[in-house]
């Protein structure tokens, strides 16, 4: 897929989610990523996103259930290669 059509197919997918009620369970989406944070997107039973630093420890975020089943995460306080 080159890049001028991604802008075309998030366009088909945001007209996708418009029209239907509830997003099916289990995709992901990350975005807005910084060397030091990041915003996740997913859908699904799971209330926790677990990101792992470089040195074992964990950094997770709890988000409840939104519109149309969608949970949103802003991880923050990562470090580089998180």
């Amino acid at each position: 897929m080159g890049r001028r059509s991604r802008p075309w197919w998030a366009a088909v997918l945001l007209l996708g989610v418009a029209c239907s009620r509830r997003l099916p369970a289990g995709w992901a989406y990350v975005t807005r990523v910084t060397p030091t944070a990041a915003t996740v997107v997913w859908t699904g039973p799971m209330e926790t996103v677990d990101c792992r630093r470089p040195d074992g420890r964990s950094v997770q975020v709890v988000a409840p259930e939104g519109r149309r089943g969608l949970r949103v995460a802003r991880l923050a306080g990562l470090v580089p290669a998180t």
